[in-house]
């Protein structure tokens, strides 16, 4: 961490502990041109913005994959750091302070905890506040539009912009609720740069780590890594080869623009009501209907009795003629 305000330097360097409770290492921005970047994850800078080869160093961690967040020095400051920078120190008009009212929750160091609970950003006072010029990805915003924390992306890492401090003449950020998830989440964020492993999808390996000897280790076989994917290893390092993401993203395309993919075959689309006769497809259930229609007429055709039948089942029995044995009884 590099800040010029102890009370301040301490706030932030415990908000960024690491897991086993290790404070943040403060230097100097003087210092910082010997700083080792070794096994470094994330960078808070309160202070002036970087220059000439300091800049260039601060970009080439975050290119590598690491996370740096930039708070307000506390002083006009005309230098800008990839596009952003500083505007003049403004102070509320009343006690209410500024107030933060939308932010992003979904994703980023202020979303919502594995529990669903959202950080407490909209009770949080504003005093103080130095503006976020040529501000990019806006997470959070104060009541009046202006950005309260900005981020941007350079190569494999993040670059963040924060308006306030978490000093009480500026804010309540120093009481931890927000300040503290925030740069753990960043902090997990930019761990990404010192882990061994690492993935990447099919066609995103740089020229420089397709050079590297590397082997398959979830197969026997030769596989490419360019192409294929699957886990491989370089030496002491492990990639994991995923496949695009874009694959698996489902995409609609015009009828138009499908039939014209077949050429001069016909095509007809589920969707579509026309009537043609010449039709591809077609229900063939009504012909199965009449033919067993017709099927139970011809049934009942057979199975009626004849006329003869009919007449004998309607005509009176006979009436028997008595012998003359029983006239005479």
């Amino acid at each position: 961490m590099v800040s010029g305000d102890p009370g301040v330097a301490r706030c932030l360097e415990f908000a960024a502990a690491s897991r086993n409770a290790q404070p943040a290492e403060t230097i100097s921005a003087a210092a910082f041109a010997d700083a080792n970047f070794e096994g470094r994850s994330l960078l808070v800078w309160q202070a002036p913005l970087p220059d000439g080869t300091d800049a260039d160093r601060v970009q080439s961690f975050v290119a590598s994959g690491g996370v740096v967040i930039f708070f307000p020095p506390g002083q006009p400051d005309a230098r800008q750091f990839n596009g952003m920078g500083w505007g003049s120190v403004q102070e509320a008009e009343n006690a209410d302070g500024f107030r933060i009212l939308r932010w992003g929750e979904d994703e980023g160091p202020l979303a919502r905890s594995d529990e669903h609970i959202s950080l407490p950003l909209g009770q949080t006072s504003f005093q103080r506040r130095q503006p976020i010029v040529g501000q990019k990805d806006a997470l959070a915003a104060f009541d009046d539009g202006a950005a309260f924390l900005v981020r941007q992306g350079l190569g494999k890492g993040e670059i963040y912009f924060c308006s306030s401090l978490p000093d009480p003449a500026w804010s309540g950020l120093g009481d931890g609720p927000v300040l503290v998830p925030m740069l753990q989440r960043m902090l997990q964020a930019g761990a990404r740069r010192v882990q061994q492993v690492s993935s990447v999808a099919c066609g995103e390996l740089s020229l420089a780590d397709q050079n590297l000897p590397w082997i398959s280790v979830d197969s026997t076989g030769r596989k490419d890594i360019r192409t294929q994917a699957g886990v491989y290893r370089a030496g002491g390092r492990f990639l994991a080869v995923n496949r695009p993401a874009a694959e698996d993203d489902p995409e609609v395309v015009d009828p138009d623009e499908a039939r014209k993919l077949f050429g001069d075959l016909p095509v007809q689309t589920l969707q579509e009501r026309h009537f043609e006769t010449g039709r591809l497809q077609g229900e063939i259930w009504r012909f199965f209907l009449f033919a067993m229609l017709l099927f139970l007429i011809v049934e009942g055709i057979l199975i009626l009795p004849s006329r003869q039948a009919a007449s004998r089942a309607g005509s009176p029995p006979p009436r028997k003629t008595p012998r003359p044995e029983e006239r005479l009884a």
